[in-house]
């Protein structure tokens, strides 16, 4: 219903050829959970998903270390050059949702101590990555995950015993990557004193967007959107510019209206509901 929803809402954007590219993604991304739960639904096959997450993480690395002595891709928040994954400059959420799904390949090899152990050291090393690249919503990101992972397993004999391994581990490497850290950190400053947060376009953009909908100045605007995820110029009075949404549901609100926010929620009611039906 949703895909239907955002497919006739490109109809009426402003910019079609835009809204069309975004909203493909957008569909495809979803339409491939139905792709997953049928096809991995089976033991067999979910395995091998499991598995492909195992070469992700060394892949990762290897894009890490190749694109550092190759000088490959472009550093960012530094000049010096010293901090390079080449194509992945700006897409730090691939290593966060290859690290959210670890405990599952932990589980998968608990009898496998030799293969533990490796995915333990990758996981580190990505981690470790992650948090050099100081982008913070993919670093939070990945915390609030494990977090909320083991607060939900109530495992916490298990949980205290990998949280004082993880900071052994940390602080035995620390001067390893600490100046990296320091200086990228410091490049970053700006980001970390009194008041920045009230600076974020992040920020500003979420009560900009969530007054335009609610005010209802324009009813068609806030209950359909009619611009299916072409949301430059489409808030703000068109006061910030070239620059796109940041936040989704900001983007969503504002692009596809409230009847599209309805919609994606109703989309994880579903999966919940399923999911409360199977655990019965």
């Amino acid at each position: 219903m949703f895909c239907i929803y955002v497919i006739i809402n490109i109809l009426f954007s402003s910019d079609i050829l835009k809204s069309s590219i975004v909203s493909v993604k957008i569909i495809i991304s979803i339409l491939m959970f139905i792709v997953g739960f049928n096809f991995f639904s089976k033991t067999k096959n979910f395995r091998k998903l499991n598995n492909s997450i195992y070469y992700v993480l060394i892949i990762l690395i290897i894009n890490f270390i190749f694109s550092n002595v190759f000088n490959i891709g472009t550093s960012v928040y530094s000049e010096d050059g010293n901090f390079l994954v080449g194509n992945l400059k700006d897409n730090w959420n691939v290593f966060t949702y290859a690290l959210l799904v670890v405990p599952l390949l932990l589980l998968e090899f608990k009898n496998n101590k030799n293969k533990a152990a490796l995915i333990y050291f990758l996981t580190i090393l990505n981690s470790i990555i992650l948090v050099l690249s100081v982008k913070r919503i993919a670093v939070a990101g990945l915390f609030l995950g494990f977090l909320l992972f083991g607060l939900l397993n109530l495992k916490f004999k298990s949980l205290f015993k990998n949280i004082i391994i993880i900071t052994i581990i940390i602080f035995s490497t620390f001067p390893l990557y600490g100046d990296l850290l320091s200086s990228r950190v410091g490049a970053r400053s700006d980001r970390f004193e009194e008041g920045a947060l009230e600076k974020e376009g992040r920020f500003l953009e979420t009560f900009i967007v969530w007054e335009e909908v609610l005010s209802f100045e324009n009813p068609s605007k806030s209950i359909f959107g009619l611009e299916a995820f072409n949301s430059v110029g489409n808030y703000g009075g068109g006061s910030f510019g070239v620059r796109n949404l940041h936040v989704d549901y900001n983007l969503i609100v504002n692009t596809i209206g409230l009847m599209g926010l309805i919609l994606y929620f109703k989309i994880f009611l579903e999966i919940y509901h399923n999911y409360r039906i199977v655990s019965k």
